[in-house]
């Protein structure tokens, strides 16, 4: 026994630990750093250009299981074992190159990090905002929409109110019945809870108002929804999360605050993934919401039920919330039309309780012209300020303008062509009928996406998980497919949080910074894969490598602040 503890049982737990410690932070005999990165935009892509036959599209499929059902629920177990489950998050970080990140901030000097993704606007880059925006105009087509829905854009709607073919009253009523009814509600999930008297209530005023000439303006009436996690005062507000079950909000979030102002009627809260931790639309909580399309497959994540409120007619606008694509993927999943504004500009950091660098609340409506409406109304007004220090610019009215002549498009081909075929075909539709209109579409090569993508996952991630925190101790109440995420992301240092920072101020004032220089649209899908089916697993699936497709061309925005 002796014999057999001194020479197998001591040597080959003392190999397993040293294996580990290698694997995992320990001694690694490595070559010397690599060089400095170009230190300035002009030097960047000056290297770019010159090697025109260099590869530098660097992005790669996120790794990890594909589990559903009880293979899921044993996994999430597994992950909630001491030690173990340490060890299974850094594989699992480890696998997805997480490493590579702080060898990248290392690489980049004058090395500062940027926590507030802001940029103040020159004079000359505002007057250029202006030249384009009205070149721009309105080139939209007429979307796709179910032959039962009426009065899905807000244009619609306000004109029927006025010409008296419509009554608030009478529309909001029909509204709340069909969210009532099964075949509106219970077939989508798109509301999880309405508030029936302050809506009707809202819309007997509107209608005082408009048969008075006295209207507030083009929202006024406009039945609207709003994500859960966006506080509407007496609502629930639990994120789609059972850690959270009963939160109520007990005030309005200021955009909440904008809509009443101009008179729009709030009908109740929507659907989400749980915290807005995945991309696909699965909750357990309330259940999924579903595509308004086709119901056999999910809207996309994670303002979901927004976008089945929208798509499926209930309301002309809705409000999400988007802090790696949550209100673009299912809006372009759900045939919709999403703005992203940039970072600032419609909330700041104290209007989110999560994710507050990277998270944006945005307008999810059926078409471009809805979009710019529901932007100039949502925007602070009469001294309402985000902040103090990221002025408010205006927004500027789009009139159609039917040549974009001079306008400066850039496409990255190889970066578009990792979507779908059906995907990229519509790109390229797109983009010759840019040409058409007069539009410059030239080829861009952008460099350190997949480092862009890294920074992006840590930022939100961690930010997350801070939100997260007063909770933590019923994080087994939570989706299992939010669990495995939040503890794998748990692994995440504070080092690491700032080294993305580092690499966020390097993207935003070298690479990105370049991107503009050279183009005033950048060209590509709204999301690199389709809408997932629903399945009958209440539990849904973890999919990392379907999450990281569905991101693919929305995290740049988030991280960076731009518009989208």
């Amino acid at each position: 026994m002796r014999l057999c503890l001194t020479y197998f049982i001591v040597p080959l737990v003392s190999f397993i630990a040293f294996s580990f410690y290698l694997e995992y932070g320990g001694l690694h005999l490595s070559p010397p750093p690599p060089p400095k990165l170009p230190a300035s935009s002009e030097e960047l892509w000056a290297l770019i250009d010159a090697e025109p036959a260099t590869d530098v599209y660097n992005h790669r499929p996120a790794e990890g299981p594909v589990l559903r059902g009880l293979s899921l629920r044993f996994f999430a177990a597994l992950t909630r074992v001491p030690l173990l489950g340490r060890i299974i998050s850094e594989k699992l970080m480890a696998d997805n190159g997480f490493a590579e990140l702080s060898l990248f901030s290392g690489r980049i000097p004058h090395r500062q990090p940027l926590f507030h993704p802001y940029v103040r606007p020159t004079e000359e880059q505002t007057m250029r905002h202006t030249r384009v925006a009205a070149r721009v105009g309105q080139h939209q087509q007429e979307g796709v929409v179910p032959a039962w829905v009426t009065n899905s854009r807000i244009a619609d709607l306000a004109h029927a109110y006025r010409n008296g073919s419509l009554n608030p009253v009478r529309h909001i009523q029909t509204v709340l019945d069909n969210i009532a009814s099964e075949t509106h509600n219970e077939s989508l999930r798109a509301f999880v809870d309405v508030d029936r008297d302050g809506a009707l209530a809202c819309a007997r005023l509107s209608n005082q108002r408009i048969q008075n000439r006295m209207s507030f303006g083009i929202l006024d009436g406009i039945p609207v929804g709003v994500k859960t996690e966006v506080n509407v005062e007496g609502l629930p507000n639990d994120f789609g999360s059972r850690m959270r079950a009963g939160s109520r909000a007990t005030e309005d979030a200021r955009i909440v605050t904008r809509l009443r102002a101009a008179g729009a009627c709030i009908i109740g809260v929507t659907n989400m993934v749980e915290f807005g931790a995945a991309t696909a639309g699965f909750n357990s909580l309330y259940g999924s919401s579903l595509n308004a399309f086709n119901p056999a497959y999910l809207t996309g994540g994670s303002s979901g039920g927004s976008a089945s409120a929208v798509a499926s007619g209930l309301v002309p606008l809705a409000i999400g919330a988007d802090g790696g694509g949550s209100c673009r993927i299912p809006a372009a999943l759900s045939g919709l039309v999403s703005l992203k504004q940039s970072w600032g500009r419609l909330d700041s950091p104290r209007d989110h309780e999560f994710a507050w660098t990277v998270a944006h609340i945005c307008p999810m409506v059926v078409t471009v012209d809805d979009a710019r409406i529901a932007y100039e109304w949502l925007a602070p007004r009469d001294g309402d300020s985000v902040d103090a220090r990221y002025p408010f610019p205006p927004a500027h009215s789009i009139e159609y303008a039917p040549s974009l002549q001079g306008t400066r498009v850039c496409v990255d081909d190889q970066w578009n062509g990792d979507s779908s075929g059906d995907q990229q075909a519509a790109v390229k539709e797109v983009e010759a009928r840019l040409r058409a209109a007069g539009a410059k579409v030239s080829t861009i090569k952008i460099p350190f996406l997949r480092e862009t993508f890294l920074a992006h996952v840590v930022t939100i991630a961690s930010e997350m998980l801070s939100g997260v925190t007063p909770y933590g101790a019923n994080l087994t109440m939570s989706d299992h497919d939010v669990q495995i995420t939040l503890r794998t992301m748990s692994t995440l240092s504070a080092a690491t949080y700032v080294n993305a920072q580092i690499a966020r101020h390097y993207l935003t004032n070298v690479v990105w910074a370049g991107v503009w220089n050279r183009c005033e649209i950048l060209l590509s899908p709204a999301t690199g894969s389709v809408a997932t089916a629903a399945i009958p697993e209440p539990d849904g699936e973890i999919n990392l490598q379907n999450t990281a497709d569905r991101m693919r061309f929305s995290f740049p925005a988030n991280l960076l602040g731009y518009p989208a």
